[in-house]
């Protein structure tokens, strides 16, 4: 249906697949012949369902440099409609496979750590559709190792901890437990592989240092470490000094 037949710009609605003519015809009255031109338009499918390509998501390697691999979950052609995966944007240097470019829910192998996206397709015919997802991949974190042993310490006194390098990933610290009704330890540096920490009363306290990358890659936990803080001796009072004759006692009187 033309939607405005006496109008030079219209549109045409309700078309099937198939091969229309249109023609356009200009008149100025009945002496002269009418202008007509015609124009073909080629309908030739229906369009697919809006593509869906997923959640942006992340994946991890194997390995420190290694790569890894991914399921996608682009929504599943039906009828007369095909699916294509191509990579639309990826790292220097990687070169993602899918198992099956035209399957909706395929895996994609060869993945380097960097951030890719990936285009789903719907094709019906010479009509399409897409969506993109984006996959963050990292490499697993390096070893959590604190490298510091257990400590016994004074109170007041300064107490630091560290770690091993970290290579790969963040690290941070963080308190496994403390004594009842005691402050949170203050961490100078949490991020860092040597800290200080400060805050610390009268007790046994319990330190670890985690490492992590993309949420996809499990963290790795150092083995806790034990920060034992005794509270200092009363200040010792030896009483005042003395005179006595020789052959006397001599009473001592200390403080407990």
């Amino acid at each position: 249906m033309v939607s405005q037949p006496n109008s030079p710009t219209t549109a045409v609605l309700n078309t099937i697949p198939g091969t229309y003519v249109f023609t356009w015809t200009i008149r100025n009255g009945n002496i002269c012949a009418p202008s007509a031109s015609n124009v073909q338009v080629v309908v030739s499918s229906v369009p697919p369902k809006a593509a869906n390509a997923g959640a942006d998501f992340s994946a991890c390697t194997i390995s420190v440099g290694g790569t890894g691999t991914a399921t996608l979950a682009g929504n599943q052609p039906t009828g007369t409609e095909t699916g294509i995966w191509t990579v639309s944007v990826r790292p220097s240097g990687a070169a993602p496979t899918f198992a099956n470019a035209t399957t909706y829910n395929t895996n994609v192998s060869g993945l380097r750590a960097g951030s890719y996206t990936l285009r789903w397709t719907l094709n019906n015919g010479s009509c399409s559709s897409f969506d993109e997802v984006v996959i963050t991949v990292g490499d697993p974190p390096s070893q959590a190792t604190i490298t510091s042993g257990n400590q016994n310490v004074c109170l007041y006194q300064p107490v630091n901890l560290t770690a091993a390098a970290v290579t790969s990933g963040t690290g941070s610290w963080s308190t496994g437990s403390k004594p009842n009704g005691s402050g949170e330890p203050i961490f100078d540096n949490v991020n860092g592989t040597s800290t200080g920490v400060f805050g610390l009363e009268e007790g046994t306290y319990t330190f670890t240092f985690t490492t992590r990358t993309t949420a996809a890659c499990s963290e790795s936990v150092a083995t806790p470490i034990t920060v034992v803080v005794s509270a200092p001796p009363t200040p010792a009072i030896s009483g005042i000094d003395k005179t006595t004759c020789f052959g006397t006692a001599i009473a001592l009187t200390g403080n407990t």
